[in-house]
């Protein structure tokens, strides 16, 4: 018998009403002390040896099944210090999803930023690096000092819009799921570059299957060609535009206040995220992880292990 996926019993729950998934994410939301320490692998071993299911492994497999069906997850009460997001995510579901940023980055606001993410200003909603052929599935954001004011947490859920966008304007819905863009990430060190669809679709179903979308990193410019009309550009930047006035409609955001061990998680390929500005010190630390190594921890914490013949 061929054992489960989280995918394939736990709904989706496609829409941002922000009362109820925020009551959804706080009520699952994981404390990281029941994963915390050296010894935090061997104890989830023997628990998921054990005949009975604990509190611990139950939590944990509530919170899977929260971040899949809402694509947004809350983690309480872990370290604030840098390198404790990475550490607790080694002790739990392996090492953090690598990128040429390491497996963790830190943002703090900086004097002389090349970056916006390194400013005190607000952010744009968006996918984290869509100029890998892969974006990375899942991220970890973990408040290690708030700001003394704003730098709230802004999420957006990306098949919502797309269904928004498929029902008011078809034809930009369908320019924007087949129209490649190219986005890149150029540094002194490395030059980044892929493309993808804004809304890409799964192969069989043809549901929406992943959202590519972050105009800091996008190159359209470079992506010109003589062979692309003015009706072939025009005809994408107004889709655009009406894709991102839906990201923008304050009713398809929810904002999560964090205080210092709080982690904020979203779904990178579905929920796109943002900050307000603030003003003050804020600290910061972001880091990675596949979506197949919080399956694993699923399917060991649901016990769909014991389905096995």
């Amino acid at each position: 018998q061929r054992l489960p996926m989280v995918h394939e019993v736990v709904p989706r729950r496609i829409g941002i009403d922000a009362p109820a998934v925020l009551a959804a994410v706080e009520e699952v939301a994981l404390d990281a002390t029941m994963f915390s320490g050296a010894d935090a692998a061997a104890r989830l071993e023997s628990e998921w040896a054990s005949t009975e299911s604990s509190e611990a492994t139950e939590c944990l497999a509530r919170w899977v099944e929260c971040l899949w069906g809402t694509g947004i997850g809350k983690i309480r009460n872990l370290r604030p210090e840098p390198g404790a997001l990475p550490a607790w995510i080694s002790g739990l579901a392996g090492a953090p999803q690598g990128s040429l940023y390491g497996n963790s980055f830190t943002i703090k606001a900086v004097s002389s930023p090349n970056n916006l993410a390194f400013s005190d200003l607000g952010l744009q909603l968006h996918t984290d690096l869509p100029f890998y052929s892969t974006p990375p599935s899942i991220q970890l954001f973990h408040c290690i000092q708030r700001a003394e004011s704003g730098g709230e947490s802004l999420v957006c859920d990306g098949f919502a819009v797309a269904e928004q966008l498929k029902a008011v304007d078809r034809g930009a819905y369908d320019v924007l799921c087949e129209r490649a863009v190219r986005f890149y990430d150029l540094t002194p060190r490395w030059h980044l570059e892929a493309s993808h669809p804004t809304i890409q679709l799964a192969r069989d179903s043809h549901e929406v299957e992943r959202i590519h979308f972050n105009e800091r990193t996008r190159d359209s410019w470079r992506d010109w060609s003589p062979e692309q009309t003015h009706t072939d550009v025009a005809e994408f930047y107004e889709a655009l535009d009406v894709f991102e006035g839906l990201v923008e409609d304050p009713s398809n955001h929810a904002e999560f206040h964090l205080e210092n061990g709080d982690v904020i998680v979203t779904d990178n390929h579905r929920t796109m995220h943002a900050r307000t500005s603030f003003t003050g010190p804020r600290h910061f630390e972001g880091a990675y992880v596949e979506w197949d190594s919080m399956k694993a921890l699923w399917r060991r914490s649901s016990r769909c292990s014991e389905l096995r013949p």
